[in-house]
């Protein structure tokens, strides 16, 4: 079922472009004088028609947009208040049920995966492993999401071009014909027109979005994953609490940071 899903979007995905091309090369109504929806078309919704068609791996949007609100929700200073005034409890008597407890219906995903792992009782090492690949395979969607709207920005600015150059065309065709001239040279000049902003108004400021939300959600699971080691490790709570308002986290470069390393790092320190 799941792979006729994919090949009926696929196929309305290659009518929109061919729909789209079609009514691109049509004569121009007057109507498209101030507003021309080839153009349009062509530059907003030809990338993406193009996008779904040539898309070799689906990207699971339900779980960046969860995220995504969750960053919006509880921003990382929150969180990191909230983290350290858990932390005597969390390494008291009590500690396992009290993670549970805190951890179960946690707003942040990566908290209540990170107690899950703690609560089951998995050993600190295997708890690294787990959370440093947990961290990766979310930083690869984040990145996924940004290559798909780079791809978009890329495009739209070439299908604008593309739009100026069959109203130039359909110009030249005319040329005997006034009552057609406006309607090319309207296609022609907003082509161009809508490339300009989509790139400069749309994608850039989104891309710009992706990236820090990329950032701030690999920054916050790594703090949150350093905290739930130390934990696990039964390190002192006065030393868990001075390690989580540091600054290691706060400068941390996601392409430069090998967050496996890392945790192994802090794991190391403290055993």
């Amino acid at each position: 079922m799941k792979w006729f899903t994919k090949i009926l979007i696929k196929g309305i995905s290659l009518l929109g472009v061919v729909f789209t091309l079609k009514l691109a090369f049509s004569s121009g109504a007057d109507s498209f004088h101030y507003f021309d929806i080839r153009a349009a078309l062509l530059v907003f919704a030809m990338p993406v028609f193009v996008l779904i068609l040539f898309e070799k791996e689906g990207l699971n949007w339900r779980h960046v947009t969860s995220r995504a609100r969750e960053t919006v929700f509880l921003d990382i200073a929150s969180l990191r208040k909230q983290l350290s005034d858990q932390t005597s409890a969390a390494t008291g008597q009590y500690s396992t049920s009290h993670l549970l407890k805190m951890t179960e219906n946690h707003r942040d995903s990566f908290v209540r995966f990170a107690g899950g792992l703690v609560t089951a009782r998995f050993n600190s090492e295997e708890i690294s492993r787990l959370l440093a690949q947990r961290i990766e395979a979310e930083d690869h969607q984040w990145s996924s999401v940004g290559e798909t709207f780079g791809f978009m920005a890329k495009m739209a600015p070439y299908f604008g071009m593309l739009a100026t150059v069959i109203g130039m065309v359909k110009l030249l065709e005319n040329m005997s014909d006034f009552t057609k001239i406006s309607g090319s040279m309207a296609l022609a000049m907003q082509g161009t027109l809508y490339g300009l902003v989509s790139f400069t108004l749309l994608y850039s400021p989104l891309l710009k979005l992706l990236s820090g939300w990329r950032e701030q959600i690999r920054k916050r699971n790594e703090m949150i994953a350093h905290w739930f080691i130390l934990v696990s490790s039964r390190a002192e709570s006065a030393y868990i609490r001075e390690d989580l308002h540091s600054s290691a986290f706060l400068d941390s470069n996601p392409e430069t940071t090998a967050v496996s390393s890392k945790l192994h790092t802090g794991l190391k320190g403290n055993a």
